[in-house]
């Protein structure tokens, strides 16, 4: 399965870390954010795609044109958008063929 994963706090590192580890699962894509003044739980998760080749955006607003643009590119199955405070509107919803959690 192809999952493109949108996230920016501790938990989102930890689901990034056990999706990377499981056979059936191609991270294909993540968007980050590097400003987070909001979380205390910020987690950086450049690192981990870095380690692991996964191609990377740094994004503010998640909907915009240009990202959702990007996130199409890659194919995704399924988004996981996980510890983003932002909501996802139409246009993103429709990228994929099973859907976000």
């Amino acid at each position: 399965m192809r999952v493109f994963f949108i996230g920016t706090v501790e938990f989102s590192l930890r689901a990034l870390e056990k999706l990377i580890t499981l056979n059936n699962v191609e991270v294909v894509g993540v968007a980050i954010k590097t400003d987070t003044a909001g979380n205390a739980d910020f987690a950086d998760l450049l690192p981990i795609c870095k380690d692991h080749n996964i191609p990377v955006k740094v994004v503010n607003d998640i909907n915009h044109p240009n990202n959702v643009s990007f996130i199409r590119a890659t194919r995704p199955d399924v988004i996981y958008y996980l510890g983003w405070s932002n909501l996802i509107k139409k246009e993103l919803l429709s990228v994929t063929r099973l859907g976000v959690v």
